[in-house]
């Protein structure tokens, strides 16, 4: 469990010093109730129609995360396959021991 915190804590700063995007792909109500700060909420179910318009740059870094990492990794090797080649499941908020942002 503690492997999984640091995990996740090591691929945030990753992404940031990438200049990458925090994506959250659970539904938009677990989202409001608490994500990770600065994520963008493309829901599982929505990947598809909106990814490539709201995310149209393939070589930029993108860590998507969900509960607890199933989705997110679902979603990843979608974005791979259709060319996304820095798209990554960085694995759950259930991993976060950071601070939640609510409702934005």
């Amino acid at each position: 469990f503690m492997f999984a915190r640091e995990f996740m804590k090591n691929q945030v700063q990753e992404l940031a010093e990438k200049k990458g995007l925090l994506i959250d792909v659970r539904t938009k109500e677990e989202y409001e109730e608490g994500h990770l700060p600065g994520a963008l909420n493309i829901p599982m179910e929505e990947v598809e129609d909106r990814f490539e318009e709201e995310c149209p740059d393939k070589e930029q870094h993108y860590g998507l995360y969900c509960h607890s990492g199933g989705r997110s990794e679902v979603v990843a090797s979608f974005l791979n396959s259709i060319g996304y080649v820095n798209a990554k499941n960085i694995g759950g908020v259930i991993s976060w021991s950071g601070v939640l942002e609510k409702n934005k």
